[in-house]
């Protein structure tokens, strides 16, 4: 007995939609070499947020009054996670300034996204490699914090010691 023309689609569904799911490895580690080398650009970090979310809703970003957060994380954890072919001082170094500079964006959901995404970049990477995120993004995070309190610090000091001295 043949098969129903039923079991035939269902079963060449099946093999299609497996065919689609593996990507071949040279395909993989080529766009994996290609996303890398446009990360380490200038503002490569910002176009590669805004390129992939950028077809969330087929307009540009500017357009989406919801953002898909689960898209944004996924970005994130693409730009948190070195390359194999670069080395980590490298790579961090090259992308660690982009990820501060997306803190700085202005009003509107395009900003809010690159706040999230850049968030999530920090949070990554304090948690997979403290020693690099402290040098690279925390301090510099902090650095107007501490200079502002060494500053007032030291005017305090003064105030003190001159209503001591007039005494």
């Amino acid at each position: 007995a043949k098969p129903t023309r039923a079991c035939d689609r269902s079963k060449n569904t099946h093999i299609q939609h497996k065919a689609f799911t593996k990507t071949p490895a040279w395909l993989r580690n080529a766009c994996g070499h290609l996303l890398s080398k446009r990360l380490a650009q200038s503002d490569g970090v910002q176009a590669v947020i805004l390129g992939v979310l950028e077809g969330t809703t087929g307009g540009g970003i500017e357009d989406d009054a919801v953002f898909d957060w689960q898209k944004c994380d996924g970005v994130a954890r693409v730009i948190s996670r070195c390359p194999r072919h670069c080395s980590a001082d490298h790579y961090y170094q090259s992308i660690c300034p982009q990820v501060l500079s997306l803190l700085h964006s202005s009003d509107g959901p395009a900003a809010r996204c690159m706040h999230h995404v850049a968030v999530r970049v920090v949070v990554t990477l304090a948690r997979e490699h403290p020693g690099l995120a402290k040098h690279l993004l925390l301090d510099p995070l902090v650095e107007p914090l501490v200079r502002c309190l060494e500053n007032n610090g030291l005017i305090l000091f003064l105030i003190v010691f001159v209503l001591f001295k007039i005494n």
